[in-house]
């Protein structure tokens, strides 16, 4: 790996044969233009850190003419930092001999690389795959310049293509969920028309196997809007259409068959064309948001703000959709299916009550067709957090939605309740029936925030678990601030619990408390389990006893997201789970009174830890 002062050094040429050169943003914009960048299968190039006087837009910008054999690789996951490359010099592609003449460049880096200049090719009619440099990772390049018609094809394998403007002379395919997305102009510049795009996928449109994205600037306050019409014909089953960083779609949609296929990308895309309907002549056509688990932060969150009227069903694996329209859930649809990570959230205009209100899916007798895996969640949303954020993508909105109906599980198999916006439940809540007793699983989704207060007991939830183990489940947030009596056990999954209640006692013994009567478990398998406490209670006591599989936070916020600054005290036994070893990570004031056997130590971050009895450490 190299990284130095290149303004100085690059009065000429660079080959990069092996390794990584990193181009820092103090010199990179002022490199001589005499010379060029060669970069050889092998050869890494990628942005280094920020440094003093450089770089304040998250890019880092290379004048010189950048040559690109096959096997090059653009940006690194290894030392990835945040910021990626802007190759504003021509960047060509030199393919080996061949006919036709091919060339593979490989990309990494979680936010990419831009070219900015021309990208082109030393032989006609070259076809370029772009391909990932890490498995399950989605490397992506930015063309926001032009694509000179040297370039005959581009193959975009796994990988992601934005194109700010239409490739008039070369052919656009995916294979293997590759991503190609339109987006505006790095200077803010209108995107292209999308249809225009569209319509460069040559060959066999049936054969594109991956995403068609719309997106908007990286780091814009607001989404793009794309209002023209967009036409699929002659596509086949493998096309999705998404999104990596957030749009709205106000134009009429032709899908490629009988399905309105969503899907990828991991960003929200907010539709209000009109609605969604059957075909011309009366076919059914149905709604498929199905997002693949190869790619890390993949899921799609697609928000519905318009009455739709198609009748095929509803599929939702591995994403999100949220009805944010009166009608938005068709009252006539003949199948719902919630798979695997699937998220159904329904918002005030959709309603709790009547056809297409969360209510309807409460009752599997209301569908033909009806199937729920046991990883999916139905949930209740915010229409004006979701207008605040679409209003200003960077701001958080304190909008919460208060929801004081009876909300009951017991028609359904597993299956959890969460909120992907922000929603505080006051109604009585009843679990699913397991095994002869109830059980309630809550979860925010996506950085969502689900608050309970009502009460839970063991009559209408026996146990309780927070979190899930799919993409969309990990990093949420559940407040719990009933006095509650449940006596099955907490189980934490994953992301934030926090408690707005302390236990009370009788007599010494434990009554109530916002974590019920049984012990707090941990599993092996948790995804970043946190436990925080209000910081308007002071003290927050709970004596629940902790069984830990994995290390456990107590007092970190899930990404600042809610402030957790108040004090846990924890009178309850720490021991490992049985085949486990667990730990305890601390962020905020702590104290451990119980007595503890856990074998993976404490290791204070930040706050004060005290210890309350003799009994209540374990080496570190």
């Amino acid at each position: 790996m190299c990284s130095s002062d290149l303004g100085s050094l690059l009065a000429g040429s660079l080959d990069v044969n092996q390794g990584t050169v990193l181009f820092g943003a103090s010199f990179a914009p002022s490199l001589p233009a005499g010379g060029g960048i060669v970069v050889a299968n092998g050869g890494v190039i990628a942005a280094g850190s920020a440094l003093s006087g450089g770089s304040t837009s998250g890019e880092h910008l290379v004048q010189k003419a950048v040559t690109l054999k096959t096997g090059a690789q653009l940006g690194s996951w290894e030392i990835d930092q945040g910021i990626r490359l802007n190759l504003a010099g021509s960047v060509t592609v030199q393919p080996p001999a061949g006919t036709p003449p091919a060339a593979t460049v490989k990309l990494g880096g979680y936010v990419g690389t831009v070219v900015s200049g021309i990208l082109g090719s030393t032989a006609s009619g070259t076809v370029l795959t772009l391909a990932n440099s890490q498995p399950g990772s989605r490397g992506l390049l930015a063309v926001t310049g032009a694509v000179d018609p040297t370039i005959g094809s581009v193959a975009v394998d796994g990988a992601g293509l934005l194109l700010s403007s239409v490739p008039a002379g070369t052919f656009l395919s995916a294979v293997n969920g590759g991503y190609i997305g339109i987006a505006p102009g790095s200077s803010g510049s209108a995107p292209p028309s999308a249809q225009s795009v569209i319509d460069r996928v040559g060959g066999n449109k049936a054969a594109f196997a991956g995403t068609i994205g719309f997106d908007s600037l990286r780091g814009a306050s607001t989404p793009e809007t794309y209002a023209g019409a967009l036409d699929f014909t002659g596509f086949g089953s493998g096309l999705t259409l998404g999104s990596l960083t957030g749009a709205i779609l106000t134009g009429p949609i032709t899908p490629a068959g009988n399905t309105y296929a969503f899907g990828n990308g991991g960003g929200v895309l907010l539709l209000r064309n009109g609605g969604l309907g059957n075909a011309p002549g009366g076919g059914a056509r149905s709604l498929s948001v199905v997002s693949s688990t190869t790619f890390s932060q993949n899921s799609l969150k697609l928000v519905l703000q318009s009455a739709n009227s198609f009748t095929g069903g509803i599929t939702v694996n591995n994403s999100a959709v949220v009805f944010d329209a009166a009608g938005a859930f068709p009252a006539a649809t003949s199948r719902l299916e919630l798979g695997a990570g699937a998220y159904a959230g329904f918002t005030e205009k959709q309603g709790m009550n009547g056809p297409g209100g969360l209510r309807s899916i409460l009752n599997p007798a209301n569908f033909p067709s009806f199937t729920l895996d046991g990883s999916a969640v139905i949930g209740l949303d915010s229409t004006q957090f979701i207008a605040d954020v679409v209003a200003n993508t960077s701001a958080t909105s304190q909008a919460v939605r208060y929801v004081a109906d009876r909300i009951d599980l017991s028609l359904l198999g597993s299956v959890g309740l969460g909120s992907a916006t922000r929603a505080t439940l006051l109604g009585t809540l009843a679990g699913t029936v397991q095994s002869g007793s109830r059980s309630l699983r809550l979860t925010g989704v996506d950085e969502g925030i689900l608050e309970v207060r009502s009460r839970l007991t063991p009559a209408n939830a026996g146990s309780l678990t927070i979190g899930g183990l799919t993409p969309l489940t990990m990093k949420g947030t559940v407040i719990i601030g009933g006095q509650n009596t449940y006596a099955g056990g907490t189980t934490l999954l994953s992301g934030t619990l926090r408690v707005d209640a302390t236990q009370r006692t009788s007599g010494g013994v434990a009554v109530s408390g916002p974590l019920g009567l049984g012990a707090i478990t941990v599993p092996a398998n948790a995804q970043w389990p946190t436990l925080s406490a209000s910081y308007q209670l002071g003290n927050t006591v709970l004596g629940n006893n902790l069984l830990l599989g994995s290390r456990l936070a107590l007092g970190a916020s899930n990404n600042g997201s809610i402030s957790s600054s108040g004090q846990l005290v924890l009178t309850g036994a720490i021991s490992d789970l049985t085949g486990g070893t667990g730990g305890i990570d601390v962020f905020s004031d702590t104290t451990l009174k119980g007595n503890s056997t856990f074998s993976g130590g404490v290791k204070l971050y930040s706050g004060v830890l005290t210890f309350g009895s003799s009994s209540s450490s374990t080496a570190a």
